[in-house]
């Protein structure tokens, strides 16, 4: 058999899930022990404690970053922060590679590789961005691929929703596409496990809304995306019902990093879970019946 002959033959997207997997544990492992600098976006999800969540949009008195997220998010929380802080992100830096892994498949070596250029010669920046959330241990991995597997698993839409909740408009597509059981299971989630969370600690849920109500007071950098919030929600909520109408699974990706709350640049690192989903959907149209989030 020839060279050429092997490497066709080669599973190549169970080679890049492997790889991806790999260099996830070896990026957590430097985390737990130091090496690389601290993931200061997963550190204020285990600094974040029931009872004091909402203390400015900055920083925290602790020196952390400020939380923002709902009271149940911080309240799933609670059993992990028994380990130690640098355990924590490094397990929740290796989760998100694992998210990258089964959502991506072989693109999420890709996504790993496409950062070299960018780390070592200081171009094609937007191609680092994947890895840069991770780096900071933000959710925006996270999001892009329940973007994705979402659509066949409605109840990870609880996740957006109780975090940075516009996300959350992904379940749009339910609407579109009338899955009433879909969009049911994905709202009940939500609604059952926000109802815990607000009967372990109410206070926390009238300190969220007052908080979010003081969001529109506050002057948020724009950075690249001058649009407000509301604009880009709209706009992710027409791509969504347009691409469900029409069969085009891939704007999900899109219109959920698109309505991220702060529009740093990092929101490409949810959008790159657009490309396998588009690379999916052609083959189907050839013939090849990949569902999407599969």
């Amino acid at each position: 058999m020839t060279l050429q002959a092997r490497l066709a033959g080669l599973d190549w997207q169970r080679l890049g899930t492997v790889a991806t997997l790999g260099v996830g544990f070896a990026f957590a492992l430097a985390q737990a022990v130091g090496i690389t600098p601290f993931a200061a976006d997963a550190g204020a999800y285990w600094a974040a404690r029931p009872g004091v969540l909402y203390t400015g949009w900055e920083m925290r008195p602790d020196g952390s970053l400020a939380y923002l997220y709902s009271p149940a998010f911080a309240d799933a929380m609670i059993p992990l922060r028994l380990l130690p802080v640098m355990i924590f992100t490094a397990l929740w830096q290796f989760a998100l590679f694992l998210v990258m892994a089964l959502v991506a498949r072989g693109w999420s070596f890709l996504f790993v590789l496409a950062a070299l250029p960018s780390i070592t010669f200081h171009v094609l920046e937007p191609l680092n961005l994947v890895m840069r959330d991770i780096w900071s241990g933000n959710i925006n991995v996270l999001l892009g691929g329940i973007a994705v597997a979402g659509l066949r698993r409605p109840y990870l839409w609880a996740i957006p929703l109780l975090s940075k909740v516009t996300p959350g408009v992904g379940i749009v597509w339910f609407l579109a596409r009338r899955e009433w059981s879909r969009l049911g299971i994905a709202l009940t989630t939500t609604a059952v496990l926000a109802l815990v969370s607000f009967i372990y600690l109410p206070s926390d849920w009238f300190d969220w809304v007052a908080f979010l109500r003081e969001s529109s007071t506050y002057q948020f950098p724009q950075w690249v995306v001058p649009i407000p919030l509301v604009v880009r929600l709209a706009m992710s909520a027409v791509l969504i019902w347009w691409g469900a109408r029409t069969d085009r699974p891939w704007v999900v990706p899109v219109a959920v990093g698109w309505a991220i709350p702060m529009p740093y640049p990092t929101l490409l690192a949810a959008v790159a879970f657009a490309i396998p989903v588009w690379f999916d959907t052609r083959h189907t149209r050839r013939g090849r019946p990949v569902a999407p989030g599969a």
